[in-house]
């Protein structure tokens, strides 16, 4: 189920500009999961050019 949390790191790499009207598509991967802590990575696409990447560490809100 969804639980709450907050993002303890995120890092971002913009790789190409992105146009106004453009259609841009986001597509999320949970890489591991611990009981306190998800380890996420993301992807940022228009067609299919690479528009941007982000890594991030996400706290679970209540987990021990």
């Amino acid at each position: 189920g969804r639980k709450p949390c907050t993002t303890v790191q995120l890092n971002t790499q913009f790789i190409a500009p992105v146009r106004v009207g453009d259609f841009v598509e986001g597509r999320a991967e949970v890489l591991r999961t611990t009981r306190s802590v998800l380890f996420v990575r993301g992807m940022l696409t228009v067609g299919d050019r690479t528009v941007a990447h982000a890594d991030g560490v996400w706290k679970i809100l209540g987990a021990n």
